[in-house]
This record gives C-alpha cells, sequence and structure tokens, in this order.
C-alpha cells in the first residue's frame, strides 16, 4: 500500500491542472463541449437495471478499482483477476454517462454474485465522460465503501504510442491471437498527432499521481509488472491477498500489438522522435 499525503490545498491544485486546458481529442466532442460517451444510453439502461436487481441482491463483495490511462494494461490485468474463482470483472462500468457514478459501481458490486469485484476507471472517463467535479472526493468515497484502489502507471512514450497505432490501424488488442499469425502490419503515425498526444498522456499521468497522493493505494508498474508475462502471477498473488482470495494459476489471454513482437509495427519513430525533439519534449523519448 502506497502512503498517501493528505493536504489542505490539494484540491485547488487539482482543478488549476494543466491537464483541464489541454485541447480536446478531435472527434471525441460534441460541440467541442460534451463528450460523446456522456450521452451513449448503454450507460442509463445498465444503470436502470442494476437499480432494479439491487433490490433483489444483498451480497458485500471485496471491490477493487484499476485506475490508469486507456493502454496502461487495465484491460490485461482485469483479465488476469477474472480468472481467478470468484472474482468477477466488470470491465470499464464507467465507459458510458450515468446518473451517479458511485451508485452504478456498488449496484454493480452488490448483484455480481461473486467474492470480489473488480472495475477499471480510465481518467477521461473520470474527467470527461461522467464530469467529476470533486475526484478526490469521488476516491475518498469509494475507500470509505471498502474499495481497493490501484493506480496502473506505465512509461508515457510507449503508451502514447500504444493509443496512436490503435487509433491508426483501428485495433486495440489480440484477443485470441489471429493477428499474431499473420505478417506484422506496418503503420505510419503523425508526427504532430503523437506530439499531442504526448503531451496529452504525460498531463494526465501527472495529474493522476497527484490525485493519488491524497488517497491510499496499491501501484501497479506495467513495465515492472505486466509487460513481461512471467512476471504476471507474482502481480496477481500480491492482489489476491489484497482482496483476500486465494490465488491460482494465471496466463495472459491477449496478445501485444506493439513492441517487438507485436504485430502492428510503427516504421517512421525515427521521424517521432525527431519531432519530439525539435519542439522541447525530447526528456519524453524512450530510451
Amino acid at each position: 500500500m502506497t502512503d498517501f499525503l493528505p493536504n489542505a490545498d490539494l484540491r485547488s491544485r487539482l482543478a488549476a491542472h494543466p491537464i483541464h486546458d489541454l485541447p480536446r481529442v478531435p472527434g471525441a466532442f460534441m460541440f467541442d463541449r460534451w463528450h460523446r460517451d456522456r450521452f451513449a444510453l448503454a450507460g442509463y439502461r445498465t444503470e436502470a437495471i442494476k437499480f432494479v436487481r439491487a433490490f433483489r441482491n444483498g451480497g458485500n463483495p471485496a471491490r477493487m478499482i484499476v485506475y490508469g490511462r486507456p493502454r496502461s494494461g487495465t484491460t490485461v490485468l482485469g483479465s488476469l483477476l477474472g480468472q481467478i474463482d470468484g472474482v468477477h470483472d466488470a470491465g470499464e462500468r464507467l465507459h458510458n454517462g450515468v446518473f451517479s457514478p458511485i451508485g452504478i459501481l456498488e449496484k454493480s458490486a452488490r448483484t455480481c454474485g461473486a467474492r470480489a469485484f473488480i472495475a477499471k476507471l480510465l481518467t477521461y472517463q473520470l474527467l470527461e465522460v461522467q464530469a467529476i467535479r470533486d475526484p478526490l472526493q469521488f476516491f475518498e468515497r469509494l475507500v470509505d465503501l471498502g474499495y481497493e484502489i490501484v493506480h496502473l502507471r506505465r512509461e508515457t512514450y510507449p503508451q502514447a504510442l500504444s493509443l496512436c497505432k490503435a487509433r491508426v490501424s483501428g485495433i486495440y488488442f489480440d484477443q485470441d491471437g489471429t493477428l499474431s499469425a499473420g505478417a506484422p502490419r506496418e503503420l505510419q503515425v503523425d508526427p504532430v498527432a503523437f506530439e499531442a498526444q504526448i503531451r496529452r498522456s504525460a498531463a494526465m499521468l501527472d495529474y493522476e499521481d497527484m490525485l493519488m497522493s491524497g488517497v491510499p493505494h496499491h501501484v501497479v508498474q506495467y513495465e515492472k509488472d505486466l509487460q513481461d508475462p512471467d512476471r504476471h502471477q507474482a502481480l496477481i498473488d500480491r492482489l489476491c491477498d489484497v482482496l483476500r482470495l486465494p490465488t491460482q494459476p494465471v496466463k495472459a489471454r491477449m496478445r501485444r500489438t506493439g513492441g517487438k513482437s507485436g504485430t502492428l509495427r510503427v516504421v517512421n519513430e525515427n521521424e517521432l522522435d525527431a519531432h519530439l525533439r525539435a519542439v522541447g519534449l525530447a526528456t519524453e523519448i524512450r530510451s
């Protein structure tokens, strides 16, 4: 468990963070103001169903939120935890807008019928889809309700590159290994778009670290804990201990689309690095 530092002005620093002034992601917002997922009916429909079912079920499972940026390994971690008997992986329960974010999490937990409830939460969903005014209070409330918070961190350059590759290719996961069976696919990433994503991703990680400084949480580092499949078991053993569940053998069911062994290869990384140096972002280039 990482120590947290209650700070009287943390809320004001979070409110003034530069992440709030970054340009919108092209195509993700309506009238450059509201995130499209905020108005998707799926979230409100699920919320209504869970509200009705909550009257008939009163389970009280262990609870865990896996928090981080897109392409940081949250889906892989959820998939690994979901292989443990008694764990229900609810995925991105707050992907679409809902009336009560904490309410839908609690109703989903109580009706999951499992010993442990796991849900993912991405920072853009927190700030843009659910538009939570006081994220620190949101997490404080989750902790009060018994949720274990896991902050999943990943180095910014590979996280931003992975997200750009997914947008260019339309491929986010190699779920069944179908892509791995074929020849690698070569992609070109626009340097300006990559710069914008680097800036956004770096600001997002800084915001997450600031937010988590006020909340008791566990840290999972992608490069240390998830990048190498041989390290998955030790991570799951540790998190099962947090959930007070017996551990079991787990195996990655999704294959990486990037990296040296991936099926999506960016062929202009040198151009991307040169552009980052030209705009003063040389410190973000991976070694």
